[in-house]
């Protein structure tokens, strides 16, 4: 489909990005600039720009000059991920369970209710989506916009790995219990249980990723084309 728009290089750049983030151009993926020029319709110019502010932003490196491979996330940095999401989401969760409001709580029982009744096998994008305004909208109520932009990079990197974990029926179910137990907290207003359900829930995404990431051999040595891209 061809891109009309008069920022052509954003366009391509949202495009890839989306499409990396969320699972559809998987690690090891050979993104070659002719054909990406073919698949979406634009010239060169827009989409070798695109490529190299994907490179800055660790999304794509470069093998030769017209060859871009999507980037594979090493285990390590996983872990250390997950572990300063812990700490980043607790934080916000405890200062958010200060300020938390009726209408709030409203909203967030209404995602649960949606995530809970979405199919992940066919609607993951939408559950994913989902997911990542539930966990935005009880971080948001922190007031700590420096923190938020921190989140905001991690969320970033996890997105690409949760894809394949959620669309299982045991992480879909997971995820969805401990929203509600998480709710439940903040409702309270017990800091420390607070602080325990998130690195639960953390610690469970973290270990049902690298479950799915090892079963299906971690993307790494893929050669997979960018012909998926629609």
């Amino acid at each position: 489909m061809a891109l009309q728009y008069r920022n052509l290089h954003q366009l391509v750049y949202e495009k890839l990005r989306d499409e990396i983030l969320g699972g559809k151009l998987t690690p090891g993926t050979r993104l070659k600039q002719e054909e990406l020029t073919d698949l979406l319709g634009v010239s060169r110019t827009p989409v070798r720009e695109a490529l190299v502010r994907l490179q800055s932003e660790g999304l794509i490196e470069f093998a030769r000059r017209n060859l871009a491979i999507v980037s594979a996330i090493p285990r390590k940095k996983i872990e250390e991920i997950f572990e300063i999401r812990t700490l980043l989401e607790s934080y916000a969760a405890e200062k958010t369970s200060e300020r938390l409001d009726d209408k709030t709580l409203t909203k967030l029982h209404h995602l649960i209710e949606e995530m809970d009744t979405c199919d992940s096998t066919k609607q993951t994008e939408k559950l994913l989506r989902l997911n990542d305004t539930f966990h935005r909208l009880i971080c948001s109520l922190s007031s700590n916009d420096t923190l938020l932009q921190m989140l905001e990079q991690i969320w970033r990197d996890i997105r690409r790995l949760r894809f394949n974990y959620l669309v299982t029926a045991e992480g879909h179910e997971r995820s969805t219990r401990e929203h509600k137990q998480l709710v439940a907290a903040l409702e309270s207003g017990d800091k420390e249980l607070i602080r325990e359900i998130v690195r639960e829930h953390a610690q469970g995404t973290l270990k049902g990723i690298l479950e799915t990431l090892i079963g299906s051999g971690d993307g790494h040595g893929s050669d997979t084309r960018a012909s998926s891209l629609k």
